[in-house]
């Protein structure tokens, strides 16, 4: 031991050949030495704020491009849970079948019911034939004239139809309509040899007789 100005000394501390730097323990207080003790390569590492801001970005994007082309497929109006088009409901898929479709769902209808029909030329509003009901007695010709619109149906129409179906030796006329009928065109058909079917009365009708072709939209 050496004696030295000031007291004495401890045994001195051989020199560190390695080069490495030594850890210090416990300086300054208990967490500062246990960090010095850890390699920095064990380290726990954080990201970023500003990172973890531009993944939450990119994720509600990727949502909001999914939504929008969701919304811009297109789908068809005659398929099962397509959107039903203003003023029809329901009977949207019947409507876009145009008058083709339509005279065909008429005449299915009427032919399940007892009636033969005699399909005539449709119109891209409007369908009209004769279907012929073979049972005695109560049988005979009754003209069928359908209306894909929605509108209003007006007195003036029943009548039209009345003088059509005489012209054409029908016995009875059926007036069908997607639509709804005027308090006139009730009064016009009260005792006479016409009914009127409204988009109601039709969907009825079709559930009825037609279950499969309401079930799945097809005519």
């Amino acid at each position: 031991m050496r004696r030295a100005a000031g007291g004495l000394r401890g045994p001195e501390r051989p020199a560190n050949v390695s080069g490495r730097a030594e850890p210090t323990a416990w300086t300054g207080s208990r967490g500062g030495a246990l960090r010095a003790l850890v390699p920095e390569t064990a380290r726990p590492h954080h990201l970023p704020v500003s990172l973890l801001v531009l993944v939450a970005v990119a994720v509600v994007l990727g949502f909001l491009l999914i939504l929008l082309a969701g919304r811009g497929q297109r789908t068809s109006p005659a398929a099962a849970g397509a959107a039903p088009q203003e003023g029809l409901g329901e009977l949207a898929w019947i409507r876009s079948a145009g008058g083709e479709g339509f005279q065909r769902l008429l005449v299915a209808l009427f032919g399940e019911m007892g009636f033969e029909a005699e399909p005539g030329a449709p119109g891209e509003e409007t369908v009209e034939f004769l279907a012929v009901n073979p049972a005695p007695i109560r049988g005979g010709r009754v003209l069928v004239h359908g209306a894909l619109a929605a509108a209003l149906v007006d007195g003036e129409a029943v009548r039209t139809l009345l003088d059509t179906a005489r012209a054409e030796s029908a016995g009875r006329a059926v007036l069908v309509s997607l639509g709804r009928f005027s308090d006139d065109a009730r009064e016009a058909a009260r005792d006479a040899p016409v009914d009127l079917i409204d988009g109601d009365d039709l969907a009825a009708l079709v559930k009825k007789h037609l279950p499969q072709a309401w079930a799945t939209r097809t005519l």
